[in-house]
């Protein structure tokens, strides 16, 4: 997924540098939306391990 989100970042550097304008505005949106939910099941995917992490924890300490 790094690498999607990688060339993801490359397009819209590119669109930005053509400048922003009518005929690549979509394309743009599209862009910042796909970065923007990549990102997001990047940090849900770190939270769920840390509430897995967490939850041991709590077991352990119930089980002692």
């Amino acid at each position: 997924m790094h690498e999607v989100k990688e060339k993801v970042k490359e397009k819209i550097n590119e669109v930005v540098e053509q400048g922003i304008e009518m005929n690549n505005i979509d394309v743009l949106g599209k862009l910042v939306d796909i970065h923007k939910d990549i990102s997001n099941e990047e940090y849900w995917k770190i939270k769920e391990e840390v509430y897995k992490d967490e939850l041991s924890r709590i077991w352990k300490r119930k089980l002692r």
